[in-house]
């Protein structure tokens, strides 16, 4: 973790956090379906965390986790 973001998290500097539903099509894996939240730094308006979270009801989560063990 950098110093920056470390000082910024301290701070709680985090502002703006759209959500949504995101359609990822994977060479593999196929459809996978998440929820998202983005959040922009405050101060540096051109950082931003995405956070995307697999949708409850599909195969999302089995497939992320059949990618995360392929080596």
């Amino acid at each position: 973790m950098s110093n920056e973001f470390k000082a910024m998290w301290e701070r709680q500097e985090v502002i703006y956090a759209p959500e949504g539903h995101k359609v990822i099509t994977h060479p593999i894996a196929g459809r996978m379906d998440f929820e998202y939240l983005a959040f922009s730094a405050a101060y540096s308006p051109e950082l931003q965390i995405v956070l995307n979270m697999p949708l409850s009801g599909t195969e999302t989560i089995e497939k992320v986790k059949m990618l995360l063990s392929q080596k």
